[in-house]
């Protein structure tokens, strides 16, 4: 067999097609495509055995490897604690993950954001006028309407227990009203 039509044999550089990193089972995986490639080269390079016996051979080395990856996805499908472990952690990789992409993708828009602004600012000679100044306006600002809110809040429940007083007043009065105020049955006697 020549070097030309010889299959691709995986370098240890190579990165997965998925992208994914590699696992101990994929690593083995591989050796064993591996040990299968030199196999095949070593057994065309034997020039006494026959076609058939090279095909027999070949046939061997790939029911070899199928088993060998069925068994390892039945023992991984076989123990259910083992197949929530790896796929829980999994999930905790990938929101770590995203959780502290997301950060530093965020801080580094906020941050050249700011540094533009300022540049900007001195730039068109407003050099009092800062990021952190604004930031500090802006602070400000929200706190105020925050204070104005929470009055608006303390006058509306004065407001809210002063009508209650009221009618409750209201009550009083027309019930010594009618108190006061004799019914027209004795009236007429």
């Amino acid at each position: 067999m020549n070097d030309a039509s010889a299959p691709h044999a995986k370098r240890p550089d190579d990165t997965p097609e998925d992208g994914a990193p590699d696992s101990d089972e994929s690593r083995a995986t591989e050796m064993a495509t591996e040990e299968l490639v030199e196999a095949v080269e070593k057994v065309a390079a034997a020039s006494d055995t026959t076609v058939a016996e090279q095909l027999r051979e070949l046939h061997m080395l790939v029911a070899t490897q199928h088993a060998a990856d069925v068994h390892g996805m039945t023992q991984m499908l076989g123990s259910k604690r083992h197949l929530l472990f790896v796929n829980f952690m999994t999930g905790v990789a990938r929101g770590v993950g995203f959780f502290l992409g997301a950060t530093l993708i965020g801080a580094l828009i906020i941050g050249a954001g700011a540094y533009f602004l300022d540049a900007s600012a001195e730039a068109v000679g407003l050099k009092d006028v800062t990021t952190r100044r604004l930031v500090g306006t802006l602070y400000s600002k929200f706190h105020e309407i925050r204070s104005v809110i929470d009055d608006l809040e303390e006058e509306t429940e004065k407001l809210g227990s002063a009508e209650k007083a009221a009618e409750k007043i209201v009550d009083e009065a027309e019930a010594k009203a009618d108190a006061d105020v004799p019914d027209d049955a004795e009236k007429d006697r």
